[in-house]
């Protein structure tokens, strides 16, 4: 009888045992999903070195720093936990406050400028009673040469500006970039890492030496050409002037063009390679792995969720900590360039036109500043959205 009823009693145990193995873990993966998850979380922040981005972070200014949420690891952690205090109209405000600083800055100089220009038509009304024609020329060369070393201290410090923007730019992708492709990694973006890689090198060292070591040259040419070309009218540079403005143009937009479709064929397609294969791995796990597959399954998800949320909300403030960086150099740029033009168009009726000419050809060359930092921060912000981006999908 004993005997007779052993397989029933075998039989009973494993299924009880299985029940509790299949009913017990359901019930606390429930209870605990959430906290599993913020668990997981921690550890993968715990992990990663953010270092460098931290230590970039604290390049900004105070006011950005704190709208962004004082530095990375809070702002990251603010994002995670859906508690960012960012407001749009504070980063506005910002702005404001960066232009009204700007204006302050500018101010004296177009003041000076417009001031020599007054003081050489007053000059020049007096030649037929008072001044020789040979002494109204001098005095005009010395005005224009007076105008011309201000408005070329203005120019030097945009240049100056625009190129340490781009070199701040670089920095911030070398520390944001290892960051990014370890979190991509780790969801298995193997092919979207592979694509990415190199356009990163290229963006971070190519295209920032490309436009230090070219592209400013060109502008430097231009700005020569241009004010030496207004020096007197026998002078005629206005067409190798436009040359240099036109091959610096074109280098920017076939440099950015290349740059920005080469990424995002690239990028997508190893992105939905990689969505395929992290899918194909997880059927695989729950299909073929007796009992526990589908448990492995689901905290294979839940590792997998804790990456991607990290990988988000990293870049999206990597996102702003760029816009952040580029924002006042590009107003100092506007501002200064709007300036310019201003003063010119205000002198234009009472002084000489080569005054008004000379500020209207460097006002037209600085928007080769703006162009270029605008353009490296903008590459700079697709390639982390790309990244943000890359195998969401193979783990929803």
């Amino acid at each position: 009888m004993t005997k007779k009823r052993l397989p029933i009693i075998l039989a009973a145990a494993i299924v009880t045992i299985a029940s509790l193995f299949a009913f017990s873990p359901v019930c606390a993966a429930e209870e605990s999903v959430e906290d599993r998850l913020d668990e997981e979380v921690r550890d993968k922040l715990d992990d990663l070195d953010y270092s460098a981005l931290e230590q970039w972070f604290d390049s900004l200014d105070e006011e950005y720093r704190q709208s962004l949420g004082g530095d990375f690891e809070s702002a990251v952690n603010a994002l995670l936990a859906g508690e960012y205090g960012g407001d749009i109209s504070d980063f506005f405000s910002l702005l404001l406050d960066s232009v009204a600083g700007v204006v302050t800055g500018v101010l004296p100089s177009l003041v000076t400028i417009f001031a020599v220009a007054i003081l050489y038509s007053i000059v020049s009304g007096m030649s037929s009673s008072f001044l020789k024609k040979q002494t109204v020329d001098l005095i005009g060369f010395v005005c224009y040469a007076a105008m011309v070393a201000v408005a070329l201290a203005r120019v030097v410090a945009v240049v100056k500006t625009g190129t340490e923007t781009i070199n701040s730019l670089a920095s911030l992708m070398n520390a944001a970039f290892p960051v990014m492709l370890t979190l991509l990694t780790a969801l298995g973006g193997v092919s979207a890492t592979a694509a990415y890689s190199p356009m990163m090198a290229f963006l971070s060292g190519g295209v920032a030496a490309a436009i230090t070591g070219v592209v400013i040259p060109l502008f430097i040419a231009a700005t020569a050409l241009g004010v030496v070309g207004h020096l007197s009218s026998g002078v005629r540079l206005g067409r190798l002037q436009g040359f240099f403005t036109s091959a610096a143009k074109t280098i920017l937009a076939a440099l950015f063009g290349l740059f920005v479709t080469v990424l995002t064929v690239k990028g997508l397609s190893g992105s939905l390679a990689d969505g395929i294969s992290l899918k194909t791995a997880k059927f695989a796990v729950q299909s073929y792995i007796p009992l526990l597959g589908g448990y492995l399954s689901d905290g294979f998800d839940v590792v997998l969720a804790s990456v991607v949320l990290i990988k988000n909300s990293a870049g999206a403030v990597i996102a702003m900590m760029t816009v952040a960086a580029i924002a006042v150099p590009v107003i100092e740029i506007a501002v200064t360039s709007l300036g310019f033009k201003l003063v010119g168009g205000l002198i234009e009726p009472f002084s000489d036109g080569r005054f008004g000419g000379m500020l209207s050809s460097l006002s037209k060359n600085m928007s080769l500043i703006a162009e270029a930092v605008i353009g490296v921060g903008v590459a700079f912000i697709i390639t982390v959205m790309l990244i943000v981006a890359s195998c969401n999908s193979g783990v929803v």
